[in-house]
This record gives C-alpha cells, structure tokens and sequence, in this order.
C-alpha cells in the first residue's frame, strides 16, 4: 500500500541510507572590507612603504568605489594615483582556515617603457596576497583563493596597496572570508 508504510519498511529505508552522508555544508562568503571604507594612509602607517617613492602623491579622484557592469568595485586610475596603500577595518573576522576570495582587474596596461605593477593585500600584520604584473600587458584579471592560517578580530586594519608604472585602470572586484 502506498498511503501506509509498515515500520519494516521504514527499517529498510533508513539501513540503505546508512552512509549516504549529510548535503554538503554550504559555504559562508561575506565581505573582509567594504570596498566604500577605502582611505589612503600616510607614510608612517603605510605597511608597504618600502616600496613608496619620495614623492608619492595620490589625487583623490584617482580612487574610488565605482560600478562595474552592475558590480561595486574598488577602482584606481593610475594617471592620478600610481602608488596608493589605502585602508579600513574589517567588517568580518578571520578564523584560521578561512579562505580570502579575491578578484583583481586591469585594463591595458601601458607605459612609455616597460616596467611593473605591484598589488597586495594585508590583513593586520599579514601579507596574504602580492602579485607582480609585468607592463606593457593585456587586460587582465587575477583570482585567487587563500587559505589563513591566522586569526584576525573583526576591525583589524586590511591593506589594499597598489603601485603601477604608467597611467592605467585597475579595479579590486572581490574580496571576500570564504568560510
């Protein structure tokens, strides 16, 4: 009979289920940093001043969030901005094992000679992305996913840094706690 199951027939069902296993736990991605809370910091705070020429200057209409085909992304105009650490507290915490998402767009990069980009990303006293980008080069675009081996309360500063030889349009679309 359909409408009533005997309780041996229950027993059947759940014994063949034995080891079929749980649905998968669904992923838990929030964002590590709005994009919108951005600031350029000074020299004395900046963890890549290493790399800061003397006469670094930013114009702060060279950075911005912007909107990109329906994404908001973090946007850099290398023409009024070629060196820029900028910086926010994050809005999620970080437990060792989470991974950090991120999207990081160019367009064309071009110059009068050849040279480098560099990007990073740090969250507190951690570098946890860097990425050289020869130029002259294509548009193009780096994802990556990195596991933490950290911890990291919510509100630690996070580093976005970027500095590029010519006037160029880069754009950080995602970053991501992927839990």
């Amino acid at each position: 009979m359909i409408g009533r199951q005997s309780p041996a027939w229950a027993a059947l069902f759940v014994s063949l289920c034995v080891g079929c296993g749980t649905p998968a736990e669904e992923e838990s991605v929030r964002p590590l940093a709005p994009f919108s809370g951005f600031l350029p910091v000074g020299a004395a705070e900046d963890p890549f001043a290493a790399h800061r020429p003397e006469a670094a200057t930013c114009n702060p209409d060279g950075y911005g969030v912007e909107d990109w085909s329906g994404e908001l992304g973090f946007e850099v105009d290398t023409g009024l901005c070629p060196y820029v650490t900028a910086a926010q507290p994050s809005a999620s915490a970080v437990l060792a094992g989470d991974r950090l998402r991120l999207r990081l767009w160019h367009n064309r990069l071009l110059a009068s000679s050849p040279g480098k980009a560099h990007a990073a990303i740090r969250i507190g006293s951690h570098t946890v992305f860097e990425a050289t980008v020869d130029i002259p080069a294509d548009a193009g675009v780096v994802v990556e996913e990195v596991e933490l081996p950290f911890e990291a309360p919510r509100s630690t500063p996070v580093y976005f840094h970027l500095h590029n030889h010519g006037a160029n349009t880069w754009v950080l679309l995602d970053l991501d706690i992927v839990r």
